[in-house]
Formats: C-alpha cells, structure tokens, sequence
C-alpha cells in the first residue's frame, strides 16, 4: 500500500536530517509533501506547499493531506527523527481495514535526565511499552486517509490537543487506533529544562482548556468529566492538586520497571500537570465574546 509522509514545518532549518532519514526507509514513501511558511529551499523529489502564514499544526497537516494521492498518510513533526524501519513497522498494522490510525513512540534525542523528564511529562502519550488502543499524538502518527476524510481531518480552530481531538473522533466514528511500541522515533524537543516543561505545559493549558473535553464528554475517563463538572474559575481550583497526583502517578508507574529511574520524574510530572491545569484555570477566566449582533439576527 502507498503512503503519503506529510511534515507541517515551523523550523526549515531542522528539515534535512528528517528527509534523510526518510529517504533511507526500508519502505519508500510514494511521496514526500512538506507545508511551510518559509520558501522553498530544498532539492530532491519532495512536494513543497508554501502557505502565507505559520498556521496551527492542524492545519498544516490538512493542507498536506488534501495535495496527498494514496490510501495512507503519514504524519511526522520537524523535530522528529525515524528509524529506517518506521513505515515498515506501521504499514502491516494498517493492513487490518478495522485500523484508522498507529502511532508509535518518540522519544527525547538526547536522554539526559531533564529531557526523559519532558517527555513524561509533555509528550507521555508516547512514553508506553505495550501494543494498546487509545487516543494517539500527531507528532509521528500513521492514518488511513479514508478515516481521516470521513472525520474532516484536524480541528483547524483547536490551537493545542487537536490530535487527541482526532483520535477521540476516529473511534467515535468506529475505527480503531493502536500504539505499537515496537518502533522508536527520536525527537528533539528542546524543552530539556525545568522552566521550559512547566512554561509549556502552562501554555498547553491555556491553549487548550477543556474544549476536546466538552466535545467528548461521554468517550474521556470519569476524572475528565469531573473536570468538565467543576468548570468554573470559582471551582476548577480544587481539582488542580489532586489530579495532577492521579494522572501523574497514572502516567509513570506503568513504566517503573522498565525505567527505574521515573520515580525521580515523578515530582517534574506532577509540577508540568498542576502547570496545565493553571492554564486551564487561566482559559476559564478569560471573558468569553459576546455574540456579534450580525450573528444574532
């Protein structure tokens, strides 16, 4: 089967170590499409689509996908860095007409303390060690383009959690979406540093709210929904301290006896999570916009 790599770019500069890397894929991609604001400065057999702006990533990667002409797509960040064998490990499972989405895990380039912090507590959706279906991240994700054109792909209004967003949509919609654990992509975050993680997971929050929440009420866990409950800037507060300890602790210890060492991460994920949902907080707080007097005519 033929498979599009579609790669939403805000930093060209980080592109040739990726396209390298893809062109050294012990199964090629039909072809290669890259979305930037920046001009074209590559050469070789890759699409450049260049848009007038840097949009959110959930736009770029619909930008990508409708120039794409296979059955499959494939999404990978420009910090990212695969393996030879990525597409070879992702396409079998794909295989099964019952699969909308895999994605795989990625992890920190460098594995230094402070970046294995980060990635459990920014990017721990693809931290797992076990094949298991869940919502899946974008950063590096395989999908059916049948699945995405019948859910309308990304959110382009969502500015953060456009990918949980996706993925909640997939199974809502009956497609299955696997983690497979067996292939490991590299990313080079750059958020190796104690303010940068809890800076980001601050933003996240913000950016976020609970918009996917609302939207999936019903398919989230029931401390989600609690959260949803308590949506007010008078109450969310009581719910920051203990949820960071839940999912904190929810997110490292599956992993203890294959790093030890997430104990001492465990204090750096539960700040990164009482940091997100401080800009949670900070969503709520916000005015929200009366209806223009054109809307309500």
């Amino acid at each position: 089967m033929d498979i599009t790599v579609i790669i939403p770019c805000g930093r060209p500069g980080r592109l040739p170590p990726l396209l390298a890397a893809l062109r050294n894929q012990t199964v090629r991609p039909a072809a290669i499409i890259v979305v930037s604001a920046a001009a074209d400065t590559q050469s070789g057999a890759v699409t450049w689509v260049q848009t007038p702006e840097l949009y959110p990533p959930g736009r770029m990667r619909n930008i990508g996908a409708a120039r794409a002409r296979t059955s499959l797509l494939a999404f990978i960040d420009d910090d990212c860095l695969p393996p030879p064998e990525w597409l070879e490990r992702m396409l079998p499972i794909l295989n099964d007409v019952t699969v909308g989405g895999v994605g795989c895990r990625v992890a920190a380039a460098r594995d230094s303390f402070w970046d294995r912090c980060a990635d459990y507590a920014l990017f721990n959706c693809y931290q797992g060690y076990k094949r298991l279906e869940f919502a899946l991240g974008s950063a590096v994700l395989a999908v059916r383009e049948e699945a995405f054109r019948q859910i309308g792909g990304f959110d382009e209004s969502l500015l953060a959690s456009e990918d949980w967003d996706f993925s909640l949509k997939l199974q809502r919609a009956g497609w299955r979406c696997w983690f497979a654990p067996e292939v490991e992509v590299r990313h080079d975050h750059g958020r190796g540093r104690f303010g940068a993680i809890l800076r980001q997971a601050f933003l996240s929050g913000s950016r976020s709210g609970l918009t996917v929440l609302h939207r999936h009420y019903q398919h989230v866990s029931w401390l989600a929904r609690l959260s949803v409950l308590l949506a007010s800037p008078f109450l969310y507060w009581l719910l920051i301290l203990p949820y960071a300890v839940l999912t904190s602790t929810s997110q490292t210890l599956p992993a203890l006896f294959r790093e030890p060492r997430v104990i001492a991460f465990w204090p750096i994920v539960m700040l990164s999570r009482m940091a997100y949902h401080a800009g949670v907080l900070r969503a709520l707080c916000r005015p929200v916009a009366a209806p223009s007097a054109q809307a309500a005519d």
